[in-house]
């Protein structure tokens, strides 16, 4: 697998690019803090997001994942190769739909679709990605993304009078997440939770099984996943058995295999 990180003229990190020969075939169920968009050269993949039906991945489309989608996308063909992923910092993006939509309310604007066919996107996607993972020097890219986002924003995002209002019953379990990524260095039990927040245990499984289509444990294990992606990508000489340590798994394995199933890969390979 190839991976490049990009930084903006600040030295500020916005995205991070992949590239794999081989397509990995055994993710879980998880979402992403970043905006996803990947696409794949030869083949066909699965794309399960979570409360909408089942779509295909092919080439000449583009897929895309929304920051905190659940989904799993699954390899459908043996002779599937040649998959891209475009990893987008949320605050990144949230500054460029900003400059586009000026009445914006809410904090970050869904893309309003999944999979887009449209093979002018497809090419200009995998060529900007090429163009990044071949050369040294990647900072002369970064108007090329900025722009091709937006194009992607503009087209595909929902209208600002459909965006969804709060609703008042997200309040608890908003008070939930919350109280999950303060702690997201402990061993946090579900009985540990519900002490915490006042609720009992059966209402916070609905509830996460309603929003996420995951457990709180599942979701918790997702968000220590991303997070220890985050530090892993800004600091490749940490030890991966001290930052299994660090956000409570009980070994290295048990770490190794839950960061595999969400990004394909092990932590040390990654490194």
């Amino acid at each position: 697998m190839n991976i490049k990180l990009l930084y903006d003229s600040n030295n500020k990190f916005y995205a991070q690019v992949k590239y794999s020969e081989e397509i990995f075939s055994n993710y879980s169920k998880h979402s992403h803090e970043t905006l996803n968009i990947t696409a794949l050269k030869e083949g066909c993949m699965e794309v399960a997001v979570y409360l909408k039906e089942t779509q295909y991945l092919k080439p000449k489309q583009l897929c895309f994942f929304n920051p905190q989608e659940v989904h799993l996308t699954k390899n459908m063909k043996k002779s599937s190769k040649g998959y891209y992923s475009l990893h987008l910092d949320k605050k990144w993006c949230i500054k460029i739909q900003k400059q586009i939509f000026k009445k914006m309310k809410l904090s970050y604007l869904p893309i309003s679709l999944n999979i887009l066919s449209m093979e002018s996107y497809y090419d200009a996607f995998v060529s900007m990605c090429d163009r990044v993972l071949r050369e040294k020097e990647s900072s002369s890219i970064h108007n090329e993304v900025s722009s091709f986002l937006g194009k992607i924003f503009t087209h595909y995002c929902k209208e600002i009078k459909n965006e969804i209002k709060r609703n008042e019953n997200n309040i608890p379990l908003e008070t939930i997440e919350n109280y999950i990524m303060e702690n997201i260095n402990e061993q946090l039990s579900l009985d540990d939770i519900a002490y915490e927040v006042g609720y009992n245990t059966s209402y916070i499984i609905r509830a996460f099984k309603k929003k996420y289509g995951l457990s709180p444990h599942a979701y918790m294990i997702n968000k220590k996943i991303n997070c220890a992606e985050n530090i892993l990508a800004k600091n490749s000489d940490l030890n991966v058995s001290d930052i299994a340590y660090e956000f409570g798994f009980c070994d290295q394995s048990h770490f190794t295999r839950s960061f595999k199933r969400v990004f394909g890969i092990s932590p040390n390979t990654y490194k």
